[in-house]
């Protein structure tokens, strides 16, 4: 009996913070409407991720292609230099996704540089 008041107890707090995680994503809503409005005019857009977040650079630019009609590549960030620099000027729109802070100014180093 106590382990199933338990779980219960544990899926409710699971719902909870569940629901303020889907609360803090709505909030991103204008800031994404302000970064649509900075790549409505460009011809092509593209997607850095390093390990695990290289699969949703991916994602994100085949979503890009399919629903903004865009030329978008996700891109391995390590594989920056090895074709895809010659890709990039000073007016080329970049998204680096990376969720770990520390790897971060690594990352941006590895495109910039």
């Amino acid at each position: 009996m106590i382990h199933g008041q338990v779980y219960k107890a544990r899926c409710v707090a699971h719902v909870h913070v569940f629901q303020k995680k889907v609360r803090k994503v709505l909030k991103l809503d204008q800031e994404m409407k302000d970064f649509a409005k900075l790549l409505m005019n460009e011809q092509s857009f593209l997607v850095f991720g390093r390990g695990y977040n290289h699969a949703t650079a991916i994602e994100c630019g085949l979503k890009t292609k399919k629903e903004a009609l865009m030329h978008s590549e996700g891109i391995l960030a390590g594989e920056m230099k090895h074709g895809p620099l010659a890709l990039v000027d000073k007016n080329l729109p970049i998204l680096v996704i990376e969720l770990q802070r520390h790897l971060g100014k690594q990352l941006v180093i590895s495109i910039c540089c």
